[in-house]
Protein backbone atom coordinates (compact mmCIF):
# COMPACT_ATOMS: atom_id res chain seq x y z
CA UNK A 1 0.00 0.00 0.00
CA UNK A 2 1.64 3.78 -0.49
CA UNK A 3 1.92 5.71 1.94
CA UNK A 4 -0.03 8.11 0.60
CA UNK A 5 -2.51 8.59 -2.17
CA UNK A 6 -1.05 10.33 -5.51
CA UNK A 7 -4.69 10.84 -6.66
CA UNK A 8 -5.16 13.48 -3.83
CA UNK A 9 -2.09 15.07 -3.79
CA UNK A 10 -1.53 15.50 -7.65
CA UNK A 11 -4.67 16.36 -7.89
CA UNK A 12 -4.78 19.07 -5.28
CA UNK A 13 -6.36 22.42 -6.09
CA UNK A 14 -4.16 24.94 -6.88
CA UNK A 15 -4.33 28.74 -6.15
CA UNK A 16 -4.02 30.82 -9.66
CA UNK A 17 -0.94 32.21 -8.23
CA UNK A 18 0.71 28.39 -8.48
CA UNK A 19 -1.08 27.31 -11.42
CA UNK A 20 0.81 29.01 -13.94
CA UNK A 21 4.08 29.44 -12.54
CA UNK A 22 7.36 28.70 -13.81
CA UNK A 23 7.75 25.45 -15.68
CA UNK A 24 10.74 23.87 -15.84
CA UNK A 25 11.93 22.96 -19.80
CA UNK A 26 11.43 19.11 -20.24
CA UNK A 27 14.22 17.18 -18.55
CA UNK A 28 16.06 20.04 -16.11
CA UNK A 29 14.51 21.44 -13.00
CA UNK A 30 15.18 24.99 -12.63
CA UNK A 31 16.33 24.31 -8.60
CA UNK A 32 17.01 28.69 -8.53
CA UNK A 33 13.67 29.56 -9.01
CA UNK A 34 12.37 27.15 -6.68
CA UNK A 35 14.51 28.64 -4.02
CA UNK A 36 13.40 32.13 -5.50
CA UNK A 37 9.81 31.90 -4.89
CA UNK A 38 10.36 30.14 -1.31
CA UNK A 39 11.89 33.81 -0.57
CA UNK A 40 9.72 35.80 -2.21
CA UNK A 41 6.29 34.03 -0.43
CA UNK A 42 8.26 33.92 2.38
CA UNK A 43 9.10 37.74 2.46
CA UNK A 44 5.37 38.35 0.96
CA UNK A 45 3.88 37.00 3.80
CA UNK A 46 6.60 37.77 6.51
CA UNK A 47 6.74 33.98 6.95
CA UNK A 48 7.97 32.97 10.26
CA UNK A 49 9.71 29.81 8.88
CA UNK A 50 13.49 31.01 7.43
CA UNK A 51 14.65 32.00 4.01
CA UNK A 52 17.07 30.10 1.73
CA UNK A 53 20.09 30.69 0.88
CA UNK A 54 21.66 27.76 -0.40
CA UNK A 55 19.86 25.22 -2.66
CA UNK A 56 21.97 22.02 -1.77
CA UNK A 57 22.76 18.64 -3.25
CA UNK A 58 20.34 17.03 -0.14
CA UNK A 59 17.78 19.87 -1.11
CA UNK A 60 17.77 19.21 -5.33
CA UNK A 61 17.69 14.99 -3.96
CA UNK A 62 14.31 16.19 -2.18
CA UNK A 63 12.81 17.99 -5.02
CA UNK A 64 13.38 15.22 -7.70
CA UNK A 65 11.89 12.72 -5.45
CA UNK A 66 8.88 15.01 -4.76
CA UNK A 67 8.39 15.55 -8.58
CA UNK A 68 8.41 12.00 -9.06
CA UNK A 69 5.53 11.17 -6.44
CA UNK A 70 3.56 13.80 -8.86
CA UNK A 71 4.61 12.24 -11.61
CA UNK A 72 6.96 15.23 -12.96
CA UNK A 73 4.37 18.04 -12.13
CA UNK A 74 6.42 20.80 -10.73
CA UNK A 75 3.52 22.91 -10.19
CA UNK A 76 2.95 20.76 -6.87
CA UNK A 77 6.57 22.34 -5.41
CA UNK A 78 5.01 25.31 -5.81
CA UNK A 79 1.73 24.58 -4.73
CA UNK A 80 2.85 23.26 -1.97
CA UNK A 81 5.06 26.46 -0.93
CA UNK A 82 2.20 28.39 -1.17
CA UNK A 83 0.14 26.37 1.48
CA UNK A 84 3.18 26.38 3.49
CA UNK A 85 3.54 29.56 3.67
CA UNK A 86 -0.25 30.81 4.56
CA UNK A 87 -0.84 28.58 6.97
CA UNK A 88 -1.06 29.73 10.20
CA UNK A 89 0.14 26.45 11.84
CA UNK A 90 3.70 26.39 10.44
CA UNK A 91 4.24 30.14 10.67
CA UNK A 92 3.52 29.96 14.55
CA UNK A 93 7.44 30.08 15.34
CA UNK A 94 7.68 26.34 15.76
CA UNK A 95 11.61 25.12 15.20
CA UNK A 96 11.22 22.35 12.87
CA UNK A 97 8.51 24.17 10.27
CA UNK A 98 11.12 25.23 7.69
CA UNK A 99 12.20 24.48 3.77
CA UNK A 100 13.57 21.40 4.09
CA UNK A 101 10.83 19.78 6.24
CA UNK A 102 8.00 20.51 3.93
CA UNK A 103 10.02 19.16 1.13
CA UNK A 104 10.51 15.76 3.25
CA UNK A 105 8.69 12.37 1.77
CA UNK A 106 6.10 11.99 5.08
CA UNK A 107 5.16 15.66 5.42
CA UNK A 108 5.22 16.85 2.05
CA UNK A 109 1.88 15.09 0.78
CA UNK A 110 -0.39 16.29 3.93
CA UNK A 111 0.89 19.74 3.26
CA UNK A 112 -0.30 19.84 -0.24
CA UNK A 113 -4.10 17.20 0.93
CA UNK A 114 -4.16 20.17 3.53
CA UNK A 115 -3.59 19.34 6.74
CA UNK A 116 -2.00 22.45 7.89
CA UNK A 117 -4.09 25.05 6.03
CA UNK A 118 -6.08 26.93 7.94
CA UNK A 119 -9.25 25.93 9.42
CA UNK A 120 -11.07 29.51 10.57
CA UNK A 121 -10.21 33.06 9.46
CA UNK A 122 -7.32 34.46 10.71
CA UNK A 123 -8.69 36.59 13.54
CA UNK A 124 -9.65 33.15 15.18
CA UNK A 125 -6.44 31.04 15.12
CA UNK A 126 -7.08 27.73 15.59
CA UNK A 127 -4.17 25.07 16.60
CA UNK A 128 -4.19 21.47 15.17
CA UNK A 129 -6.65 19.70 15.59
CA UNK A 130 -6.04 16.81 17.99
CA UNK A 131 -6.71 13.90 14.97
CA UNK A 132 -3.70 15.66 12.91
CA UNK A 133 -1.47 16.13 16.08
CA UNK A 134 -2.10 11.87 16.30
CA UNK A 135 -0.67 11.53 13.39
CA UNK A 136 2.35 14.42 13.20
CA UNK A 137 5.05 13.61 16.20
CA UNK A 138 6.47 16.71 15.20
CA UNK A 139 3.30 18.73 16.41
CA UNK A 140 4.61 17.82 19.66
CA UNK A 141 7.71 20.22 19.07
CA UNK A 142 7.57 23.79 21.05
CA UNK A 143 9.04 27.44 20.10
CA UNK A 144 12.07 28.09 22.09
CA UNK A 145 11.43 29.81 24.94
CA UNK A 146 13.13 32.77 23.87
CA UNK A 147 10.51 33.22 21.37
CA UNK A 148 7.74 32.59 23.57
CA UNK A 149 9.33 35.08 26.25
CA UNK A 150 9.06 37.64 22.96
CA UNK A 151 5.31 36.76 22.04
CA UNK A 152 4.19 37.58 25.76
CA UNK A 153 5.96 40.19 26.07
CA UNK A 154 4.75 41.91 23.38
CA UNK A 155 1.04 40.51 23.82
CA UNK A 156 0.26 43.16 26.92
CA UNK A 157 -1.87 40.97 28.97
CA UNK A 158 -4.26 42.89 31.26
CA UNK A 159 -2.48 42.36 34.35
CA UNK A 160 1.18 41.56 35.69
CA UNK A 161 -0.38 38.34 37.13
CA UNK A 162 -1.59 36.99 34.19
CA UNK A 163 1.53 37.96 32.38
CA UNK A 164 3.56 35.92 34.84
CA UNK A 165 1.25 32.86 34.30
CA UNK A 166 2.34 32.89 31.20
CA UNK A 167 6.38 33.28 31.62
CA UNK A 168 5.72 30.39 34.51
CA UNK A 169 4.04 27.94 31.96
CA UNK A 170 7.08 28.21 29.64
CA UNK A 171 9.96 28.12 31.79
CA UNK A 172 8.03 24.97 33.37
CA UNK A 173 8.43 23.30 29.77
CA UNK A 174 11.96 24.49 29.53
CA UNK A 175 12.77 23.23 32.98
CA UNK A 176 11.22 20.05 31.73
CA UNK A 177 13.44 19.69 28.72
CA UNK A 178 16.47 19.99 30.88
CA UNK A 179 15.55 17.28 33.47
CA UNK A 180 15.45 14.48 30.28
CA UNK A 181 18.43 16.46 28.48
CA UNK A 182 20.23 18.43 30.87
CA UNK A 183 22.80 19.34 27.61
CA UNK A 184 19.64 20.97 26.11
CA UNK A 185 21.46 24.05 24.59
CA UNK A 186 17.99 25.91 23.54
CA UNK A 187 16.92 25.58 26.84
CA UNK A 188 19.42 26.63 28.68
CA UNK A 189 19.80 29.38 26.51
CA UNK A 190 16.40 30.78 26.78
CA UNK A 191 16.34 30.55 30.62
CA UNK A 192 19.28 32.38 30.34
CA UNK A 193 17.58 34.91 28.72
CA UNK A 194 14.51 35.20 31.53
CA UNK A 195 17.68 35.21 34.03
CA UNK A 196 19.20 38.41 32.71
CA UNK A 197 15.66 40.01 32.13
CA UNK A 198 14.95 39.19 36.01
CA UNK A 199 11.65 37.49 35.71
CA UNK A 200 12.85 33.58 37.44
CA UNK A 201 13.88 36.02 39.96
CA UNK A 202 10.16 37.81 40.29
CA UNK A 203 8.97 34.37 39.98
CA UNK A 204 11.21 32.53 42.92
CA UNK A 205 11.97 30.19 40.23
CA UNK A 206 15.77 28.81 41.37
CA UNK A 207 17.86 28.36 38.56
CA UNK A 208 20.98 30.46 37.50
CA UNK A 209 23.31 30.06 34.27
CA UNK A 210 25.90 27.83 35.04
CA UNK A 211 28.52 30.54 33.99
CA UNK A 212 27.48 33.52 35.08
CA UNK A 213 28.99 35.56 38.23
CA UNK A 214 26.79 37.89 39.57
CA UNK A 215 27.26 41.92 39.40
CA UNK A 216 26.85 43.56 42.46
Amino acid sequence: MQSFSEKNVCAAEEPQKSSEKKKSKKGEIDYAAIKDYWNEQHDKTNSAMRRLTLMTDNRKEAIRGRLKDCKGDISKIYLAIDKAMASDYLNAGHSWASYDWVMTRKYFPKVLEGNYDNTKPAASQQPQSAAAKAQDPAATARPSIGELYEQAKHQQPASQQSQDSKFRWVIQQNLEDLKKNPNNKPAKDSLTRYYEHGVLQRLGIDWKPEKITDVT
